[in-house]
């Protein structure tokens, strides 16, 4: 299965580095597949030099894409445009993930597949 974590950031370069950091650590169950998509509403400080300088872990694809600044809501369903995975998680740029966090939401998928979820932190 493949899990699409999309990152919304706006002016976050205090923060970016940090939350990247904390989403490369995850550790992802077997079977699942992880691309990230940080979508950057239109920031002008050092956010995106600094998501794009971020590597994400062996086998995760990791993608920065910029847009016009156009508000949280826009920039969440940028996003969604270039999603196509079986889960979608919302990651805000300021957000730091706990150990396992994204293994346990995994899990709870791969093993309720007929329920529906939506996730966001």
């Amino acid at each position: 299965m493949r899990c699409d974590v999309i990152v919304s950031a706006y002016q976050n370069s205090p923060t970016i580095r940090q939350s990247l950091v904390s989403l490369f650590s995850q550790t992802v169950p077997p079977g699942w597949k992880i691309n990230v998509i940080l979508c950057d509403d239109g920031s002008s400080d050092a956010t995106v030099p600094i998501a794009r300088s971020s590597v994400a872990p062996d086998g995760w694809s990791y993608a920065v894409r910029s847009f016009i600044h156009d508000g949280p809501s826009a920039i969440r369903n940028h996003g969604i445009s270039l999603s196509g995975g079986d889960v979608v998680v919302f990651l805000q740029a300021d957000i730091l993930l706990l150990p396992g966090a994204l293994a346990k939401h995994l899990e709870f998928h791969a093993s309720s597949p007929d329920v529906g979820a939506a996730l966001g932190w």
